[in-house]
């Protein structure tokens, strides 16, 4: 489990949990800001309007993240509220969308602090940081834009192919969790996980084209 990790490798441990609970509340944070541009203010209204993990978060999310490496958040959003037909997709692609946004700001950071920290102790701290938070975005991104009920990419998905607006809540959910279930519990994640690193190694070239690698 994850949490092993507390004692065998504590820096990993808390460089981890930092750069998730960070990433996620960025993530649920850009859906409260696109849905108050598209007419919704439910979020806002509720104190959503802020990085608390507590509150876009919640504690199962984070007790989740300490043993087992993973976490979730959640915002409401009153779909009614919306002023257009693509307004939904376009709350939904907010989060994966600012999960990217900050990769490529940590694969540049994880650039400049190989290349120019002033120690090798303080480059391997930094590079440490940034990579993972590189990864941790990366995977993110991946995850919520994937095509499943409850995920940012079923929204995505339904404005494509509006037959998927159709279907039942009830079947939906049932899905979903079929869905995980297969994700998590198959050889499915580990494909997951190799495209989200080769994401992470395409922005990290990317990184050193725009900030080339002091030799």
């Amino acid at each position: 489990m994850f949490i092993t990790k507390l004692w065998e490798n504590p820096l990993h441990f808390i460089f981890w949990t930092v750069m998730v609970v960070f990433s996620v509340c960025v993530h649920e944070l850009s859906h409260v800001y696109a849905a108050l541009s598209q007419g919704d203010d439910t979020a806002a209204r509720r104190g959503y309007l802020t990085l608390d993990p507590l509150k876009l978060m919640g504690i199962p999310s984070l007790v989740a993240l300490a043993f087992i490496g993973i976490a979730w958040g959640a915002v409401p959003v009153t779909p009614s509220r919306f002023r257009r037909r693509y307004s939904h997709a376009l709350v939904s692609a907010a989060g994966p969308l600012a999960n990217l946004a900050l990769a490529v700001l940590f694969a540049l950071g994880t650039v400049v602090a190989f290349s120019r920290a002033g120690t090798r102790e303080t480059a391997g701290l930094f590079t440490l940081f940034f990579s993972l938070g590189l990864q941790v975005n990366c995977m993110l991104a991946l995850l919520n834009l994937l095509p499943i009920p409850m995920f940012d990419g079923w929204e995505v998905a339904a404005l494509l192919f509006p037959a998927l607006d159709r279907i039942p809540s009830e079947t939906r959910q049932q899905g979903s969790w079929i869905a995980l279930m297969l994700l998590f519990l198959t050889p499915l994640s580990g494909y997951l996980w190799k495209t989200a690193f080769g994401l992470a190694e395409l922005l990290l070239r990317a990184a050193t084209l725009v900030l080339p690698v002091a030799g």
